[in-house]
């Protein structure tokens, strides 16, 4: 362990010092002197935030007094006595709160902020403690629950004894599971009364059950008759059996005599009535021959028609179509260009006529002859020129247009040629169809004429068959008589085999009926035996369960218990002979007893809090390692001048028995503590006003 040798802070609630740190320290000074900024400043180097402003850095960063353009860093220090040097930093920039420094805390927080540790539930209370305490010295194991077990129970029947080693066996199990999780010792009790008290009622139910099959095998009702009065007659069953089986067997034997006697008399009747009047048949197979003759006189349709094909390819008019859109552009092209020089030439005509008769000058009179034949002579130049255009534009509009005419008469040509190309195909497609349809008529004709030969020589083979049966239906007619006799007299014989099969039947039932109750008389008293047996069993295990349940139970109660014991014989080592009372822990809630009457810690005035708050945050966080084990205390005015002078002397002693590193407190008087420094050792007073305020 370690303590802070030298404490370091810049723009904190806008403050700035360098202190160095005493074991055992008292800041005193004013109020809003600043005393809370040295508390802050350890808190923020050694958790990173200050719990009631919040962990984000923007609250961090809100102590720095940024506002209004204020500081723009905010830097926490501390030198441990080890050299250890440890650092944050939280800066503003482009208006977001950046930080430096490490992401973890070097002491868990509940030791400078034990509420934290009644804000949890209470079995979660009940579990951080118990990760706090040695529990070996509670004498808590599976050996020694299970020890208690036996030396509590003292189990006397073999069942008993049995159970008993089925609740050490669950109880081992559970503490394998405990440690495979790394549960605390609580879980694991925990779990033992669960599944104990679980066992136990399905033991209580199954006993229950026993008992109540065994009143029910056993109750004796006036109807049920005397179980000795009934003798097995099993042997007359196997006697009755065997003659239902040979009855059984004369019945089968007479049903196949009667079916097969029915089968010949109706096989005899279905060729009876194969019967045929032969002349009619003869008629018939005539007249079917003579159809057949008529079919074969139906001409074969002989080979399908050849297809007639054009024997030159379909002709195209593309290139005339293209050679006459060609020349047609060219018209037109050409006849723009004559119109366009057309009207150039009747604008220079009416241009020299226009220069012509204007031959003096309208302003002054004088004549301008000869400037303005220079300007006739200039027109006629341009006119004799678009005339020549003109001609020009005119021949090149004429060639255009014979070509253009041509191209359209070579079009009009191959368009007349295509025109009876197709004709001629679809004259060719015509007789094509034609020969096709008179051969595939033939062809159906002659189909049809095969389809009626073949119809009418199935019918006269038929009709001959017919006549080839008469015989036997003749002779199975004479049968007829007879067969119906053997018929009759085979179903009387097997009607009376079956009449035979039922009375031997109900006597196999009546007698199957007493020997079921024989055994079941016989099965009822085995049965109520075992279930006496396995209700014994069942009720021993359930008393067994039930007296392991009260044993862990109290075991579970005991460290719970004792636990807390333990927690608080480490926090009275801060409380004991300063607070009127010792500390205790009763149904699960911090207090002590004055004067016969309990005061929980709801209702601890604020001196009484401040010192066992912190003796309780040193025991919670016994079993944790953090760099500097510390206690703060602000206000210490709430106590009176005896107790801050038992309080100061108590942390020099803790700090000499290692129990704690350091102490830091905060007081407004100076002067109750100036006469113990020359009394304690690792004690100073520290006046606020040697920490520098920014200005």
């Amino acid at each position: 362990m370690s303590r802070i040798k030298t404490l370091r802070a810049n723009n904190l609630k806008g403050y700035s010092f360098d202190e160095d740190l005493a074991p055992v320290n008292i800041v005193v000074g004013d109020n809003t002197s600043g005393k809370t900024a040295v508390l802050a400043a350890v808190k923020l180097v050694l958790l990173g935030y200050e719990p009631r402003w919040g962990k984000t850095s923007g609250a961090t960063f809100g102590a720095c007094g940024s506002k209004g353009g204020g500081a723009t860093s905010l830097t926490v220090q501390a030198l441990l006595d080890n050299d250890t040097l440890l650092s944050r930093v939280w800066e503003i920039k482009r208006g977001k709160v950046s930080y430096t420094g490490p992401e973890h805390e070097y002491i868990p927080g509940m030791l400078l902020d034990p509420t934290t540790y009644f804000a949890l539930s209470g079995p979660a209370r009940l579990n951080y403690v118990l990760s706090q305490v040695d529990l070996s010295k509670v004498g808590i194991s599976c050996e020694a629950v299970c020890a208690n077990l036996v030396k509590d129970i003292k189990p006397e029947t073999g069942p008993a004894v049995e159970a008993l080693h089925e609740v050490q066996a669950l109880i081992a199990e559970l503490e394998a599971e405990r440690q495979n999780e790394d549960a605390s010792i609580y879980d694991w009790l925990t779990a033992v009364v669960d599944k104990i008290t679980t066992t136990g009622k399905e033991a209580a139910t199954a006993a229950n059950t026993h008992e109540q099959t065994v009143k029910g095998l056993t109750s004796n009702k006036a109807d049920d008759g005397d179980m000795s009065a009934i003798e097995s007659v099993q042997p007359e069953i196997n006697d009755a059996r065997e003659e239902h089986t040979k009855a059984v067997q004369a019945e089968a034997n007479a049903e196949n005599a009667y079916t097969a006697a029915r089968n010949a008399l109706n096989d005899a009747k279905q060729l009876a009535a194969k019967a045929v009047d032969e002349s009619k048949v003869h008629a018939e197979i005539e007249a079917q021959k003579a159809v057949i003759e008529r079919a074969k006189l139906v001409p074969v349709a002989g080979e399908p028609p050849i297809q007639r094909l054009m024997t030159t390819p379909r002709p195209t008019d593309a290139p005339e179509h293209a050679a006459f859109n060609a020349a047609q552009a060219k018209a037109q092209a050409t006849a723009r260009e004559l119109f366009n020089t057309a009207a150039e030439q009747q604008r220079l005509l009416k241009s020299i006529q226009d220069a012509k008769a204007h031959t003096s000058c309208p302003t002054c009179g004088h004549d301008i002859t000869e400037k303005q034949a220079k300007v006739v002579a200039e027109l006629e130049k341009q006119y004799t020129k678009a005339l020549k255009a003109a001609e020009k534009a005119g021949i090149e509009h004429k060639a255009a247009a014979d070509a253009e005419k041509a191209a359209g008469d070579a079009t009009i040509h191959v368009t007349a040629d295509i025109a009876a190309w197709d004709t001629a195909s679809q004259q060719l497609l015509k007789e094509n169809q034609e020969k096709v349809a008179k051969w595939n008529k033939s062809t159906a004709e002659f189909n049809a004429a095969q389809s009626t030969i073949n119809t009418a020589t199935a019918t006269i083979q038929k009709l001959e068959a017919s006549l080839a049966a008469n015989a036997t239906a003749a002779e199975a007619w004479a049968k007829l008589p007879a067969l119906e006799k053997a018929a009759q007299e085979a179903g009387e014989t097997a009607t009376a085999a079956t009449r035979a099969i039922q009375p031997i039947l109900d006597r196999i039932r009546m007698m199957e009926g007493k020997q079921r109750q024989f055994i079941a008389r016989t099965q009822d008293a085995r049965r109520a035996d075992q279930s006496r047996a396995a209700y014994a069993a069942a009720k021993a295990k359930a008393d067994i369960y039930n007296a392991s349940l009260k044993v862990v139970a109290g075991e579970k109660d005991r460290v719970a218990t004792e636990a807390f014991e333990l927690l608080l014989r480490h926090a009275r080592k801060f409380t004991d002979g300063i607070l009127k009372a010792p500390l205790e822990y009763r149904d699960g809630e911090l207090g002590m007893t004055y004067q016969g009457n309990w005061v929980g810690y709801k209702y601890f005035s604020g001196a009484e809090e401040l010192i066992a708050f912190a003796g309780l945050a040193v025991a919670l966080t016994q079993n944790e390692k953090p760099v500097v084990r510390i206690v703060m205390m602000d206000e210490l005015g709430k106590l009176d001048k005896n107790n801050k002078v038992k309080l100061a002397d108590r942390m020099v002693q803790l700090h000499q028995q290692g129990v704690i590193d350091q102490f830091i407190g905060c007081d407004v008087q100076r002067d109750d503590y100036l006469h113990l420094g020359h009394k304690l050792a690792d004690f100073q007073v520290i006046p606020v006003a040697s920490c520098k305020e920014l200005a």
